[in-house]
């Protein structure tokens, strides 16, 4: 169910509400009726785009859900309608509340029941006083300074984040920090290590799967120091600048929050099971997994292990076709992968139901 926030320009014909229950019945009248494209609602979303961006401005960083200046070019409807997602709500709803009202706009908030009018009153009035501190909050707060008070403010923003798609935070360290979730035979890891200090924080973010059942299949042909876990770095998939996604504003962690939640989340999600991993690396092998591979060599070995554990029909073909990329890589790298296979020939291939 989505978080929304209804905004409307106070029509002369009625009343100014004085309640949140009036407010309701104001958008229930509002809501539907047709009305010429408002340019106050243009603005808003033109400064709302300019302080975070929407899928239309830029796709891989977007924060806003949908695209709110080409929704409000063509919003015939006398009520506008801007989704909030699920992070840093509570500072979103003060953007859109803050920049509405000083263009003349009534904001809605059916969720937690609360009106922004015009002229800066806040319903109901009892909310208005908390209201008031929570901006004061928001404005004195503390912005990390050192490494730890970073994770530390990282750990928190990110829990409930996280939580929603079953990852608890992990483990901790004096670089990183990490969340966790359960998996068939295993579990899957987010962790983020940071660097700098003050205005120059960045963070280095890594996906990793830990399915014992492969694991124990590939650790007798791991080298001493090879990841025997599937890592992926979050730069395969989303590219940062040298030194690491920054984060040392809101607007720099609301953006990789997004990125995590639209780009790595979906990869982990598919890698549940074997079933997932054989899809992934052998059959649909987008080009990040692709680079990956032939600089991680240990998917190599993960992707044969998952086409053989997830019925993949085309086994053989595959082992031939990642000797072949493979045939010059040092380390007895090619005759290792030989050796496995003829290992998983001797489990049975589980039947296709």
């Amino acid at each position: 169910m989505s978080y929304d926030l209804h905004i409307w320009e106070q029509p002369n014909t009625l009343p100014v509400p004085g309640t949140v229950a009036m407010a309701g019945q104001i958008w229930l009248t509002l809501r539907g009726r047709k009305a010429p494209i408002n340019p106050k609602f243009v603005a808003l979303a033109r400064q709302l785009v300019a302080s975070y961006p929407s899928q239309q401005s830029d796709p891989k960083n977007s924060v806003w859900i949908g695209d709110p200046i080409g929704e409000a070019q063509t919003c015939d409807d006398a009520v506008f309608t801007i989704a909030l997602p699920p992070t840093n709500r509570l500072g979103l709803l003060r953007l859109v509340a803050d920049k509405a009202t000083a263009h003349g706009l009534t904001v809605y908030d059916m969720q937690i029941g609360m009106v922004f009018l015009p002229n800066g009153v806040v319903l109901p009035q009892e909310h208005a006083a908390a209201w008031a501190l929570e901006k004061q909050k928001m404005d004195a707060a503390p912005k990390p300074k050192t490494k730890a008070q970073m994770l530390k403010h990282l750990s928190e923003y990110w829990a409930p984040v996280f939580g929603n798609h079953g990852f608890k935070p992990g483990k901790k360290s004096a670089e990183g920090i990490g969340f966790e979730r359960d998996i068939e035979h295993g579990k899957q890891t987010i962790t983020v290590y940071v660097r700098g200090s003050d205005s120059e924080f960045s963070c280095n973010v890594y996906l990793r799967v830990n399915n014992e059942v492969v694991t124990k299949l590939f650790q007798p042909y791991a080298e001493p120091n090879e990841e025997v876990e599937i890592v992926i770095p979050m730069d395969v998939l989303v590219s940062h600048p040298y030194g690491g996604y920054p984060i040392a504003t809101p607007e720099e962690l609301q953006r990789l929050t997004s990125q995590i939640e639209t780009e790595a989340l979906p990869v982990l999600d598919s890698l549940r099971d074997v079933k997932g991993m054989n899809q992934l690396f052998n059959i649909d092998r987008p080009d990040y997994m692709l680079k990956e591979m032939r600089f991680n060599g240990n998917l190599y070995f993960v992707s044969l292990i998952a086409a053989h554990l997830g019925g993949n029909q085309q086994f053989e073909v595959l082992l031939e076709q990642y000797c072949k990329e493979c045939e010059k890589w040092v380390n007895n790298f090619v005759e290792r992968m030989r050796q496995l296979a003829d290992d998983l020939r001797k489990i049975p291939v589980p039947v296709a139901k």
